[in-house]
C-alpha cells in the first residue's frame, strides 16, 4: 500500500492513500505509517509491519533513503486522520515546505565503502524540524 506523490511545486498530498487503517496482534506485530523521501526525491506515504527485532533496509541505514513515523499501532490497532496529513503535505503545508527544503539538500555520494546520503546543512535543520513535528506519534491518529 504505497503511494508515490507526482513531484510538484510544494504539494505532497496525492502520496497519501485514501485510508490507513494500523493492525497490532499483540505478541506478533505492530505496523506504522510511515512518510518517505527516497533518493530520487519521491514523497511516499506506506506502512510496514514490524515483527521483533527487524532491522532496516541499505537504503534508510546509509541515509539514502529518508524515514519519519507518522502513526504506529503499537498500542493497539488504530487510523490515521489522512485528511491532516494531505492538509500537512498540501503545497505551502507545514510538511511540504519542510520536505521541499530537504529535497533541495539531500544527495547520494560514494564515501569509498558506500553510496551514502548526505545533506546540506538548511536540509538537516529541515530533517529536525520534520522529526520535531512528528515526535508526537499521535498527531495523525484517530482511535
Amino acid at each position: 500500500m504505497t503511494t508515490a506523490a507526482t513531484k510538484t511545486a510544494t504539494g505532497y498530498a496525492d502520496a497519501v492513500p485514501s485510508e490507513i487503517v494500523l493492525d497490532h496482534s499483540p505478541a506478533r506485530y505492530y505496523e506504522a505509517a510511515l512518510l518517505m523521501i527516497d533518493q530520487e526525491g519521491d514523497v511516499m506515504v506506506t506502512k510496514r509491519s514490524y515483527h521483533g527485532g527487524d532491522g532496516a533496509p541499505p537504503d534508510e541505514c546509509y541515509g539514502r533513503t529518508l524515514v519519519w513515523s507518522l502513526a504506529s499501532s503499537m498500542d493497539g490497532d488504530c487510523t490515521v486522520d489522512v485528511d491532516a496529513l494531505r492538509n500537512d503535505l498540501s503545497a505551502g503545508g507545514e510538511l511540504a515546505v519542510l520536505i521541499d527544503r530537504v529535497i533541495a539538500g539531500h544527495s547520494v555520494d560514494w564515501d569509498g565503502r558506500n553510496m551514502v546520503g548526505r545533506m546540506t546543512d538548511d536540509a538537516h535543520d529541515a530533517l529536525s524540524a520534520i522529526a520535531s513535528a512528528l515526535d508526537d506519534n499521535d498527531r495523525y491518529t484517530v482511535a
